[in-house]
């Protein structure tokens, strides 16, 4: 069997340096900035689940790992009741709702909020 290179010999290609972490920017971190000018109890975000669209929710908490996510309605027929999540960032997509605008009375108004389209189905109510 003929290989293109010699067994243990290295190709060309470089390997990007490593700076241990340490400002270093990912999708994850580029994620987490987006989101966390959003942290406010007076705000609201959209969310969609695959099984769930157009839902308000409320960010609590962001990291570069997960997001938390207080949601409006976690229970059907109990418009007044919430359910606090955690989503992996890496199931998360971030972009912008351009149809709704936001409603914290200390910030001006601005049309186009923050929306999260998650890759998985919505966590059951309990």
């Amino acid at each position: 069997m003929k290989t293109s290179h010699k067994v243990g010999q290295r190709d060309g290609r470089k390997k990007s340096p490593r700076d241990g972490g340490m400002g270093r920017i990912t999708p994850s971190g580029r994620k987490m900035e987006s989101i966390r000018p959003w942290i406010h109890p007076e705000e609201r975000i959209s969310v969609d689940f695959e099984d769930a669209v157009n839902l308000n929710a409320e960010v609590v908490d962001c990291t570069t790992q997960v997001v938390t996510l207080r949601l409006e309605g976690g229970a059907i027929g109990m418009p007044h009741h919430y359910q606090n999540v955690d989503i992996p960032l890496r199931h998360v997509t971030v972009t912008e709702d351009p149809t709704r605008y936001t409603r914290n009375p200390d910030a001006p108004l601005r049309y186009g909020r923050l929306k999260l389209i998650v890759k998985s189905k919505r966590p059951a109510a309990v």
